[in-house]
């Protein structure tokens, strides 16, 4: 299949959402997937020294770790000059589970808007939807 829809599969993520803390997303089954791509959408950015997206991996569905098999780096949110930004990772990691995770660095009391997806990608059999 030569089209992205048929070798691919959005699971959503974190909702939509002003955090004030470092948030984890909803996990994505990467049964039959041989990769992913962890997009988050930033909104307004009101406090907070850094927010930063990274991909957390898991065996299980329940004991997740911070992923290395990760293709990317991502780009801190640090001021209201990233307000309205998306940035994105993936994955080529092993793990059966993963999920997004925004990681706060520092303190925050008025916090961020953030939602994130995970594209489940390369799929073992077509058309993934």
């Amino acid at each position: 299949m030569r089209d992205a829809k048929s070798s691919a599969l959005v699971v959503h993520s974190i909702s939509s959402q002003n955090v004030t803390a470092s948030t984890d997303g909803a996990s994505a089954d990467l049964l039959n997937y041989d990769g992913a791509l962890v997009i988050a959408n930033y909104g307004l950015y009101q406090d907070g020294t850094a927010w930063t997206l990274t991909i957390e991996e898991s065996d299980d569905d329940s004991t997740f770790t911070t992923a290395t098999d990760v293709v990317g780096t991502a780009t801190a949110v640090t001021g209201t000059g990233d307000d309205n930004t998306s940035d994105s990772l993936g994955y080529i990691g092993s793990k059966r589970y993963i999920r997004a995770h925004i990681e706060l660095t520092g303190s925050s009391s008025s916090g961020l808007q953030v939602a994130a997806n995970i594209i489940k990608t390369n799929p073992k059999v077509s058309p993934a939807a």
